[in-house]
């Protein structure tokens, strides 16, 4: 079967359908000037990669090298913390890079608004991010939800930063920074933290298996959630984080969806005049 020029340009078009501007990764709405990365929002960026790996780093130290060794992994709060680092550390990256790029006067101006779909992929580096900053989320999202009403006991869990920057300040400051960035949500992805979430718990059952008991305060598990030794109750807990995750990523997605109805509000969308402004400094900047 052939393809005519014109059908496979509309069979491309649709490939490429759901890939959204890629400057929606590296910016914020706040501001005047969106067009371009302020100083501010870069200091910001890297501010948050440097807590991050602070909170990774403090971890390691005092869990991994000083009391549980490899059993630090099988923490889920060691995943939130490894997962934040990756995402906010490469967000910064790609920010600066972006930042550069600009200060340089090489503006890539656009007229398309909100999620609107590109011609162009989206690149690797910034598919990359979006599918960590997913997982992270939701299952820093998870971490939290799980620990403070289960797993929590005044006395025993002491309220310090190794215990609050994974079971409260990651989750806390990944709600907020849906409200500052720009990055869009899709449903479909939910399917990325379930994935997740299943490789943990079969990795844990796997190294729970290899290593046997006194895994954690002499009990052959690490949450008594995942007590391998009852399997229904584990393939239990499995499924219903499973169902669990796609309703955490739709809270997600609801406060994307508020941020977009606030933007709306407080940015005045373009007129005329000014789209064929931005269109002749963009054909401008192309010469």
């Amino acid at each position: 079967m052939v393809i005519s020029g014109s059908s496979a340009g509309v069979c491309t078009r649709c490939r490429n359908y759901q890939a959204p501007d890629k400057k929606l990764f590296t910016n914020t709405w706040i501001g005047k000037n969106t067009e371009v990365v302020s100083k501010c929002y870069l200091i910001h960026r890297w501010i948050i990669a440097i807590l991050a790996l602070s909170f990774l780093v403090e971890s390691i130290y005092k869990r991994a090298l000083k009391e549980d060794g490899w059993k630090y992994a099988l923490y889920l709060t060691s995943w939130v913390r490894l997962l934040a680092f990756i995402q906010y550390f490469l967000e910064a990256v790609l920010v600066t890079r972006r930042w550069r790029i600009e200060l340089q006067g090489q503006i890539e101006l656009s007229t398309r608004e909100g999620y609107a779909s590109s011609n162009l992929p989206l690149p690797i580096s910034h598919r990359i991010l979006w599918y960590i900053a997913n997982i992270s989320a939701n299952v820093s999202l998870v971490s939290c939800l799980m620990y403070w009403p289960f797993f929590y006991q005044p006395g025993v869990h002491p309220l310090d930063l190794q215990n609050l920057s994974g079971h409260a300040f990651i989750p806390a400051y990944n709600i907020i920074d849906v409200f500052i960035s720009t990055r869009p949500w899709r449903f479909l992805h939910a399917t990325h933290s379930q994935l997740f979430c299943l490789v943990y718990a079969l990795s844990n059952f796997a190294y729970i298996a290899e290593e046997g008991t006194e895994i954690y305060n002499s009990s052959h598990y690490m949450y008594s959630i995942l007590d391998w030794s009852r399997p229904t109750q584990c393939l239990l807990t499995v499924f219903g984080l499973t169902i669990l995750v796609p309703f955490l990523h739709a809270f997600f997605i609801i406060l994307s969806k508020l941020r977009d109805m606030l933007i709306r509000h407080v940015k005045k969308p373009l007129n005329k005049d000014d789209k064929i402004q931005i269109e002749l400094g963009r054909m401008h900047l192309m010469q």
